[in-house]
């Protein structure tokens, strides 16, 4: 199974959005691996995301900040105030403690064409929207395959 970057899920970035509905919904197109998509929220599990991942949290507002709008609109009206054209971060690795709320998460700015480094702020809400995620279930074959990698 090939490994996707984020700079090039970016690159071709109109294409996941025409294509994401059918992406999430087939589990081999899903579970392709991103390399640096994870969630590390300590004291929780750790967790590897995948493609189909990420196109959902993206598409659907959940794990996108608009720089322009305080942390506080990004937080609790996040579905009402932001559309796809003021996007400009992608969260795509979440990483710090639940306890006390810091983190050093990564995302793809748009605006720089690159990533940054940011502080998402409410990072246990980050990680529960994760947790909150349909998923396709793999065959039988996959699953094998998936544990024999980790």
């Amino acid at each position: 199974m090939n490994t996707l970057t984020i700079p090039q899920i970016f690159a071709n970035f109109s294409f996941y959005k025409e294509n994401y509905l059918s992406i999430i919904k087939n589990a081999d197109q899903y579970y392709v691996p991103v390399e640096g998509a994870e969630v590390q929220v300590w004291p929780l599990a750790s967790h590897q995301l995948f493609l189909g991942d990420l196109l959902q949290l993206w598409f659907a507002d959940k794990w996108t900040v608009d720089v322009n709008k305080s942390e506080l609109i990004n937080t609790i009206l996040r579905d009402k105030t932001l559309n796809q054209s003021e996007q400009d971060l992608f969260v795509y690795e979440l990483n710090g403690s639940s306890v006390t709320e810091q983190d050093t998460s990564k995302a793809w700015s748009l605006r720089e064409n690159k990533s940054v480094d940011i502080s998402v702020g409410t990072i246990f809400q980050f990680y529960c929207v994760f947790k909150g995620l349909s998923r396709p279930i793999q065959n039988l074959q996959q699953t094998t395959q998936l544990k024999s990698a980790i």
